[in-house]
């Protein structure tokens, strides 16, 4: 048990976490996954709360590799983080169910905005390809627009 109330189930080595184990922190949070010398690092899976969890690649206890969270909304995130934020390339699904709304972007991230090339999927059938700017589209790009008729033959 440590002095914050926390609990750690696994391996030791020098009186530290090392290997595989699973530290339950007194807020409920769990940490299950590698530790080197009593820190997070390898591989391992986060949950904030039960719905919201991150898995993945860790290193000296931040989100550092590949990874995928879920949010409690239902949104994921599948791609690189480094220090924690989202960066390199990866997928964002959002949940919105307005279709004027972003449905899903893929494409190059920067401490966690998308930023560089990517593309944008809307709800309603758009997509923009392009360039990217602090999560908006910025630059060069092309959007691609969906149209629907009704056709009427009367006879």
């Amino acid at each position: 048990m440590y002095s914050d109330g926390g609990i750690y189930e696994g391996h030791f080595a020098r009186g530290l976490p090392s290997g595989d184990g699973r530290r339950i922190y007194p807020n409920q949070e769990l940490y299950d996954g590698n530790f080197v010398r009593g820190i997070a690092d390898g591989v391992g899976r986060y949950e904030y709360s039960r719905s919201h969890y991150y898995g993945g690649e860790w290193k000296r206890g931040t989100k550092e590799g590949h990874g995928t969270e879920v949010w409690e909304n239902g949104e994921t995130y599948t791609g690189y983080y480094k220090e924690g934020l989202q960066n390199g390339t990866g997928t964002f699904k959002y949940t919105s169910s307005d279709a004027a709304q972003r449905s899903q972007y893929d494409g190059e991230w920067n401490e966690g905005e998308e930023n560089g090339n990517g593309t944008l999927w809307f709800g309603d059938g758009r997509r923009f390809e392009g360039e990217f700017l602090a999560g908006k589209m910025h630059g060069r790009g092309k959007m691609f627009v969906t149209y629907s008729c009704r056709v009427a033959i009367a006879g």
